[in-house]
């Protein structure tokens, strides 16, 4: 079987590529036939990933293929999203692609530009689509200016989702289990050690919502704690007037954002992971960083906006698996790390990855895609 994933990949970042990468690389392990069609090195560079030269081998797996629009020929945009014609693009590419590789079905993740895409390839080429989304579709198909797209979701053969507003769209949803979906491949299975002067992790695109600043502000007196930045350079221009303000300097590194191959090694040299995100304008908004974080050892701390939000699907217990903190309060974030120590830091982030694997199937979640590939092919 030979499957046509349209979607964002490496080198563009966030939860999407680096999902469709691990998702490309373990249905090839399958024996699937993955043939990727992507514009992610059109994307601006300050959403990029840094990829070294000798690492591109890791972008094409055993059995998967990628095929890039020429970033050439985009005219380029300053907003994450607004890449030109990409859609025209992507489309053109992909009817090469089926000429080419003859893809057998379309599976496309996230509706804007990749769903669309898959929708005209799929009536273009007469095979199966299916379509993966984000909770910020949901969002989108409510607005005003979306709301034709419900016609082009109703055209999918299949729609993987578990919302309850996507099933009044239409019925050809499949629902996955939530463990399935919340489950991550065993590169995240790391060994592990933990300083003795911890390092505190921050990862994705800064933003309001990161509560980046008001973790700065509530540490400017701690130098037990470093803190290691993976995040865009706007986001590290913006944040370097406040380290400067506070002479922070020392205790702080930026790095660039780094492929989905490299996060595990990331995650070995973290041993807090600040997931400080409150008042992210997509409600239903379920980041992939918090469970990278479980399943490779790291010492957690949520929101309280996360630990909700998280706390239906693993069980957390807070101070045991887990430290949830109100992180606009800056005086419970100072008192939250000034408690902290590597002990405890340690024992947090074992219990928390045991509770993780308790659940972790990320096996089901793959069998799972192609069971749904497999009945519509035939």
């Amino acid at each position: 079987m030979k499957v046509g994933l349209i979607s964002a990949y490496p080198p563009a970042e966030g939860g999407v590529s680096s999902r469709m990468y691990w998702t490309a690389k373990y249905l090839g392990k399958k024996g699937v036939e993955v043939v990727v069609l992507t514009d992610s090195w059109s994307w601006e560079e300050n959403y990029k990933e840094q990829i070294d030269f000798d690492e591109l081998k890791y972008l094409q797996p055993k059995n998967v293929s990628v095929y890039q629009i020429n970033p050439l020929e985009i005219k380029k945009k300053k907003q994450v999203g607004k890449r030109g014609n990409n859609e025209t693009l992507l489309f053109s590419l992909g009817l090469e692609i089926d000429k080419k590789e003859n893809p057998d079905i379309w599976y496309s993740y996230y509706l804007l530009p990749y769903g669309l895409v898959g929708y005209f390839l799929s009536k273009k080429t007469n095979k199966p689509w299916v379509l993966g989304h984000a909770s910020s579709d949901l969002e989108r198909l409510g607005h005003p200016d979306y709301v034709n797209l419900i016609d082009v979701v109703r055209e999918a053969d299949a729609v993987i989702s578990r919302s309850e507003e996507m099933k009044l769209i239409t019925d050809k949803v499949i629902e996955p289990d939530i463990q399935q979906i919340c489950s991550l491949p065993e590169e995240f299975n790391i060994d592990r050690d933990y300083n003795e002067r911890p390092i505190i992790g921050c990862i994705g695109k800064e933003n309001y919502s990161k509560r980046w600043r008001e973790l700065l502000e509530s540490l400017e007196d701690t130098k037990y704690f470093r803190i290691s930045f993976f995040c865009d350079k706007e986001g590290r221009r913006n944040l370097s007037k406040i380290i400067g303000l506070k002479k922070l300097d020392k205790e702080i590194k930026f790095n660039n954002f780094v492929p989905p191959w490299r996060m595990p090694e990331v995650y070995s040299k973290i041993d807090i992971l600040y997931n400080g995100e409150k008042g992210f304008y997509i409600s239903k908004h379920h980041p992939l960083v918090p469970l990278e974080g479980f399943a490779s050892g790291c010492c957690n701390i949520l929101s309280d906006e996360l630990f909700e939000k998280y706390e239906s699907i693993f069980d957390l217990e807070d101070e045991e698996n887990v430290i949830k903190v109100d992180t606009l309060n800056k005086d419970k974030i100072k008192d939250t790390f000034h408690h902290l120590d590597k002990k405890q830091i340690s024992e947090i982030g074992r219990k928390g990855k045991r509770m993780f694997y308790k659940k972790n199937d990320y096996e089901g979640y793959i069998n799972f895609l192609f069971d749904i590939f497999e009945d519509l092919v035939r």
